[in-house]
């Protein structure tokens, strides 16, 4: 093969490569969980369990498919509305459509769609949706769709809407929302990816509690946890 050739296609195979080093594995995450700050964890799984339809896991979390809600005490956690995780919406035959927030400050809506028991939205607040939902599906892969009129990714069964606000929101660290999690099979390899294609750390992988775990900021201080499970 001519030296010119060979010398072109060794380059193109430094670029592809370089391309996919610098990308993350977007495949390897599957959406996990939500932590929300309450005062009363054992109180705030049973009204979920009651008034949603959620299955109890253990005493101080509640899940809805494959999405489990994770309840942490907290004394004083500020309420979701006007947060960068402005509402959760749920399907719930029990309960009547629209708006309304539960003992703890989260704000929840009802929607009469899909199975009862089900989680139908995670709705975010952005001042740039393009640039929120390009975070999301460069960071952690889904498919971009539109839902109700406004821009969403679905990671599987779950979906996060994206809607656009001209103030910027509330971080949802220390609010009743405080995070979403992702989840991967290797951490390591996972946070690597993530830090090549520029996502911020706001806390560096580590073990805790026996749990693999990092955490991650988006657009409008989204707060995201890593975790490998």
């Amino acid at each position: 093969m001519p030296s010119t050739i060979k010398h072109v296609i060794v380059c193109i195979a430094c670029v592809v490569a370089g391309h996919v080093a610098s990308a993350a594995t977007p495949d390897e995450f599957v959406f996990d969980h939500l932590s929300l700050n309450v005062g009363d964890p054992a109180a705030a799984t049973a009204w979920y369990v009651s008034h949603l339809g959620g299955v109890a896991d253990g005493d101080s979390a509640v899940r809805f498919g494959t999405v489990r809600l994770s309840f942490r005490r907290s004394a004083t956690p500020a309420p979701s509305a006007g947060s960068v995780i402005d509402h959760l919406a749920f399907s719930a035959d029990g309960m009547p459509a629209g708006f309304l927030t539960d003992p703890w400050g989260t704000r929840l809506e009802i929607v009469k769609r899909g199975a009862s028991g089900t989680l139908d939205h995670v709705h975010v607040l952005a001042t740039d949706p393009d640039a929120t939902i390009k975070w999301l599906l460069e960071s952690f892969g889904g498919e971009r769709v539109n839902a109700d009129g406004l821009q969403a990714v679905t990671f599987g069964p779950v979906r996060v809407a994206v809607e656009r606000v001209e103030r910027e929101p509330a971080p949802s660290e220390g609010r009743v929302i405080d995070h979403a999690g992702w989840r991967t099979a290797n951490l390591d390899a996972s946070a690597a990816a993530l830090k090549r294609a520029g996502v911020t750390f706001t806390i560096q992988p580590r073990t805790a509690a026996g749990l693999k775990m990092a955490f991650v900021e988006g657009p409008n201080r989204l707060r995201v946890e890593v975790l490998q499970r």
